[in-house]
C-alpha cells in the first residue's frame, strides 16, 4: 500500500503524540527514587517528553552481551521523514562515480549526496547517511528494486523507520525529485557554466551545491539555515567563504625533495568534513588527476603572486579552456602583405670567378657580362 509523504510525516506526529500517558499520583510517586525525588509536576513531564525503548533482561547465570542490543538508541534520531532517489550521468566523475544517492529532509530540507559507481550500492550508502546525519524517522522512495530489498526492510525495522513509496509511474509523489535533483541540475550546470569546471567532476558540484544550501538562509524555514532545523545548531561558514568551486588552487606537497618547488598545482572543490580541521578541502591534483585532502592551500590569485614554476594543464584550467582565442588551436599563418607573394620557380647560378693563363678574368658560363647588358638595353 503506498503512502504520501504528508501521510507519513502526520503518522509519525500521532506516534510521538500517543506515546504520552496520563500517570496518577501513585505511579508518579513510585517514580522519585529513580528520578533523585524531583517533584511530582517535573516527572509528569518528564514522562511526557521522553521515551523508554531499552528493555533490561537479567539473566542468571549472568551472560554477557556479544552484540548491541538496542541499535535504535545508538543513533542520533531525525524528527522528519527523508525522501530519496537516484541521479544518473552520462560522464563517469573523477573516482569513478556514474550516479549519485540524493536524501532531502521534507521538514528541514535538508540535502545530502553520495556518490555511487552503480545503483546497487544503496543499501551501503543508506547505512552512510544514517551513520553521518541519523535515524530518520521515515523513508520515502519510489518502487525501485534495489530500494525496497529485504536489506533496507530489514535496515528499518532494526531501527524503527517507516517505510512509504511513490506509485508506479508517478515519479511526482516523490518530493526529492521536485525539490532537490531538479534544483541540483540546474544550479550545477549554472555553476559549472560560471566557474568552467570540466564535466567529470559533477558529483563534486551536487555535493558543494547541496552543502551551500544546507548552511544557508532558507525563505520556508523563516530564514533558518536547513542544518539548524535539523541539528539545532548554528553552522560556521568559514570554509566557503575562503575559495569558490573549481577555483585553481596551490596546495602544500611536504613530500617533495629540495630544490623543487613544494607547492603542487589544483583544484578546489569542496570542504572535507572527515579529514583534519575545518578549513581542510577537497583538491583536484593538476598533474594526477585525482581527488586528495589538504589544509595548506592558497589561491592562484593571492597576493604573494603566482609560482612561475608551477604549470597548470591547459585542459584542465578554465582561464585557457575560456579564451576562444587560445583554445589549444594550430598557430595560423603569418600574413606580410594583402596579395600573394611572388613565386621564383628558378634562379641562376653564380659560381667564383678564375683567370686563365694571360691573368685575364674569365666569367663562369650563364652570367652576362657588361656589353651584354648594354646591348639589351640599346635594343
Amino acid at each position: 500500500q503506498t503512502m504520501s509523504c504528508q501521510d507519513l510525516e502526520r503518522q509519525v506526529h500521532i506516534k510521538w503524540a500517543s506515546a504520552r500517558q496520563h500517570f496518577t499520583d501513585e505511579d508518579l510517586q513510585r517514580l522519585r527514587p529513580w528520578l533523585a525525588w524531583l517533584p511530582i509536576e517535573n516527572i509528569r513531564r518528564t514522562l511526557e517528553n521522553t521515551t523508554q525503548i531499552a528493555k533490561a533482561v537479567a539473566n542468571y547465570p549472568m551472560i554477557r552481551h556479544l552484540s548491541a542490543r538496542f541499535r535504535v538508541l545508538n543513533r542520533f534520531r531525525l524528527r522528519e521523514v527523508v525522501a530519496t532517489d537516484t541521479v544518473f550521468s552520462s560522464v563517469q566523475a573523477v573516482g569513478g562515480a556514474r550516479c549519485a544517492q540524493v536524501f532531502y529532509g521534507l521538514t528541514s530540507h535538508h540535502m545530502d549526496v553520495y556518490g555511487m559507481e552503480s545503483k546497487g550500492q544503496f543499501p551501503d550508502i543508506y547505512k552512510e547517511f544514517i551513520r553521518d546525519q541519523g535515524v530518520p524517522s521515515g523513508l520515502h522512495r519510489d518502487n525501485a528494486p534495489e530500494q525496497k530489498s529485504h536489506i533496507i526492510t530489514r535496515i528499518n525495522r532494526d531501527m524503527d523507520i517507516r517505510e512509504s513509496f511513490a506509485e508506479v509511474g508517478n515519479p511526482n509523489q516523490n518530493p526529492v525529485e521536485s525539490r532537490a535533483i531538479k534544483w541540483l541540475k540546474r544550479a550545477g550546470e549554472r555553476l559549472m557554466n560560471h566557474t568552467g569546471a570540466p564535466d567529470f567532476v559533477w558529483v563534486w558540484a551536487y555535493q558543494y551545491l547541496a552543502l551551500v544550501n544546507n548552511w544557508t538562509a532558507d525563505r520556508t524555514l523563516r530564514w533558518k539555515c536547513p542544518h539548524t532545523k535539523r541539528f539545532g545548531v548554528t553552522p560556521d561558514i568559514s570554509a566557503l567563504l575562503n575559495f569558490h568551486f573549481y577555483e585553481p588552487i596551490y596546495y602544500l606537497d611536504i613530500e617533495e625533495p629540495s630544490p623543487f618547488t613544494k607547492e603542487k598545482a589544483g583544484y578546489w572543490l569542496g570542504v572535507a568534513h572527515n579529514v583534519g580541521d575545518a578549513l581542510t578541502y577537497h583538491i583536484l591534483t593538476n598533474d594526477s588527476q585525482q581527488v586528495i585532502q589538504r589544509s595548506v592551500v592558497r589561491s592562484r590569485k593571492d597576493a604573494n603572486g603566482i609560482n612561475k614554476r608551477v604549470s597548470f594543464d591547459p585542459n584542465l584550467d578554465p582561464a585557457v579552456r575560456l579564451d576562444v582565442d587560445n583554445q589549444n588551436l594550430q598557430p595560423r599563418e603569418m600574413i606580410t602583405s594583402d596579395g600573394p607573394l611572388p613565386i621564383e620557380r628558378w634562379h641562376r647560378r653564380y659560381r667564383k670567378t678564375r683567370r686563365d693563363r694571360g691573368g685575364r678574368t674569365r666569367l663562369p658560363t650563364g652570367i652576362p657580362t657588361t656589353d651584354d647588358h648594354n646591348e639589351d638595353n640599346e635594343s
